[in-house]
């Protein structure tokens, strides 16, 4: 779709904010004011608002264009203006630009007429890292701008010259200023067990469990009783890396951290195998403080985004070869508890048989952001 060449259709002309008779936003976003307030080549105007979701990131783009004609003069030929979604992106204050994730409104072939209104949604990423460790894409970012490039003319040339930039209402600046302060308090966790303690101890544990093949000239069981402190032995792929857990066949990919009160921690599970897992979240024990507690949920997902609301724990489900889940577990109040340390518990990471794919708690401390 966002590839596609969208010609405009019927509509009634108009600015494209709720102020002036359009559909108010969604609910949860907050408006951004636009400058300049349109863009102009001969007769024809486009016009633009934003609005931002401080929870996920997400914006949408209200777009009205105004051909300056009527729709007699529309209907003798003369050209339609188009939308290349492929040209299309949104760039931020903080460097990062954001390519079209969607594009809805009037489609080419309906009714023909004067104008047209366009909502161009965009998933813009303000803070890499904490997004490719933890499914956030930061706070909202104090400006966006849209260069007009992707208004072509009938022979596909740019219509307009200029960009629309857009700078927070005062009434969106609570909300950004709050998201923002929480994202600055999040502290991550880093596994504090060793690397080559971990590859010992899982290596002997998998191995005695039955979870490495023949295929790598050992069979299940052999091994048992070695010296746990010896590095695994040849052929066994077991590591620690980061976040990262490679279990031979699996990777589990664990980034806990803590914002406010609540304990959280994004898990990713990959299977390049044809045995499947079982995977039941109920099962996942958070040790902290002296005491234990499961996840109360998971962190709501839409349309790649990860938002503030807790959905519940999803209902135990099987994971076949090349199958990836992954989700944000969640333990309100369990935060200042954790900040000292705490374990984790991975037994709902299992085999089709019940057998967890990890052999002990992974350990926890407060590490780098």
């Amino acid at each position: 779709m966002a590839a596609a060449l969208v010609a405009l259709a019927a509509c009634s002309p108009g600015r494209p904010d709720a102020s002036d008779g359009a559909a108010p936003w969604p609910a949860g976003f907050v408006a951004y004011a636009a400058e300049p307030a349109f863009l102009a080549a001969g007769r024809v105007r486009a016009a633009a608002s934003l609005a931002v979701d401080p929870a996920t990131g997400e914006v949408l783009v209200r777009l009205a264009l105004d051909r300056g004609q009527s729709s007699g003069d529309f209907a003798r030929g003369r050209s339609p203006v188009a939308l290349d979604g492929a040209l299309a992106s949104l760039a931020t204050a903080e460097g990062t630009e954001a390519p079209l994730a969607s594009l809805d409104g009037d489609e080419a072939g309906t009714a023909a007429g004067p104008g047209g209104a366009f909502t161009l949604r965009f998933l813009p990423v303000t803070d890499p890292g904490t997004y490719a460790r933890y499914g956030l894409a930061g706070a909202p970012s104090t400006a966006y701008r849209l260069d007009s490039l992707f208004i072509r003319d009938a022979e596909g040339r740019r219509l307009f010259e200029g960009s629309f930039e857009f700078f927070p209402t005062e009434g969106a600046m609570a909300a950004l200023h709050e998201q923002a302060t929480r994202l600055a308090s999040l502290a991550s966790f880093a596994y504090s067990g060793g690397a080559g303690d971990f590859a010992a101890r899982q290596a002997e544990y998998m191995e005695g469990a039955g979870l490495l093949p023949e295929a790598h000239g050992h069979g299940a069981g052999e091994g048992a009783g070695a010296d746990a402190t010896a590095a695994p032995p040849a052929g066994r792929f077991v590591l620690v890396s980061g976040d990262e857990f490679w279990l031979d066949r699996w990777l589990v990919k664990v980034s806990p951290y803590r914002i406010g009160e609540d304990l959280f921690a994004r898990v990713r599970v990959v299977s390049k195998t044809t045995a499947r897992l079982s995977l039941d979240w109920s099962r996942v024990v958070a040790e902290a403080g002296g005491g234990t507690a499961t996840p109360a949920g998971v962190l709501h997902e839409a349309a790649g985004r990860v938002g503030r609301a807790v959905d519940p724990v999803p209902a135990p489900s099987e994971l076949g070869q090349n199958g990836r889940v992954e989700l944000t577990l969640v333990w309100p109040g369990l935060g200042a508890a954790a900040a000292g340390g705490f374990g984790l518990r991975l037994d709902g990471v299992a085999t089709a048989e019940g057998m967890p794919l990890f052999g002990f708690p992974l350990e926890y401390a407060i590490g780098p952001r």
